[in-house]
């Protein structure tokens, strides 16, 4: 199988940071849910992204620094939306982001925050499209098999 290199840009047909929200626009209930670095804060009357995408977490992670989002939401500015374009697939996209360290990238010290600036010029390497669709698939069901098997200890 054959890979080819490219910045996370190239293969992005949109890469943009979410945006801010007050917190008085919060709720425990609504129609979109409001997304942030650690997940679900909340839900509000608006969104700001619909579709499927790639989502990067803005905040340097060990492992899980993306993930697969399919649906309406409001991102807010500690996620990227990163849309691909025909060379590459979201949820492949995100396994792979997921196992990069992304704190040789951030700023700050305190609360290391990765720019957009220093996301767009990431390298990743990508097989052909369907290649990449097939290989996604296989590790969303190990990873899946992985969390039943250890249910399953868990319960036992």
């Amino acid at each position: 199988m054959e890979f080819t290199t490219y910045k996370l840009k190239d293969v992005c047909k949109r890469l943009v940071q979410g945006d801010p929200i007050e917190e008085e626009e919060i709720e425990n209930e609504g129609p979109y849910p409001v997304l942030n670095a650690r997940g679900i804060s909340g839900y509000c009357k608006r969104k700001n992204f619909e579709g499927k995408c790639c989502l990067i977490n803005g905040r340097p992670m060990p492992s899980d620094n993306a993930v697969l989002y399919e649906g309406a939401a409001y991102v807010t500015e500690h996620l990227f939306i990163a849309e691909t374009n025909e060379l590459a697939d979201p949820l492949y996209l995100a396994q792979q982001l997921s196992k990069m360290d992304f704190k040789t990238i951030a700023t700050g010290k305190i609360l290391p925050r990765v720019r957009l600036e220093a996301l767009e010029p990431v390298e990743v390497s990508l097989p052909p499209l369907e290649d990449q669709i097939r290989l996604a698939k296989e590790e969303a069901e190990r990873i899946a098999a992985e969390k039943a098997a250890k249910s399953e200890e868990k319960e036992a």
